[in-house]
């Protein structure tokens, strides 16, 4: 079973219904709202912890700290995590940002335990 620890969160509204992205990776776009990450590899601000169903409703993103994470394919402790096109996590590959390192493993489908970090993209 996947626990957080020491958790920042932060709240802005959601952009849209995000309801089927808690535990994705999500982003503060331009219009300092919460969205989901929505392409492989891309840089993430963290991990959206709510369900909010409609764009305006209050959205948490967790910023730091050990947090829960939807796993995006079949991952194992001390990888390095980047969003997959969906938002789940996925494992880091050249050209990726990496945004979170797993702290458990899990398989496709299952919720993490990963911390996040400071993101950096992979050369």
């Amino acid at each position: 079973m996947a626990t957080e620890q020491s958790v920042t969160r932060i709240t802005y509204p959601a952009n849209a219904d995000l309801s089927a992205k808690q535990y994705h990776f999500g982003i503060i776009n331009a219009s300092t709202k919460i969205a989901a990450v929505a392409s492989q590899g891309a840089d993430a601000d963290g991990v959206i912890s709510n369900a909010p169903s409609a764009a305006d409703q209050e959205c948490s993103l967790d910023i730091a700290g050990v947090v829960k994470v939807m796993a995006g394919a079949t991952l194992t402790a001390g990888m390095l995590l980047t969003p997959g096109a969906d938002g789940r996590a996925e494992e880091g590959a050249s050209g990726d940002y990496i945004v979170a390192k797993a702290i458990t493993g899990g398989a496709d489908g299952e919720l993490i335990e990963a911390l996040l970090r400071s993101s950096y993209k992979i050369p």
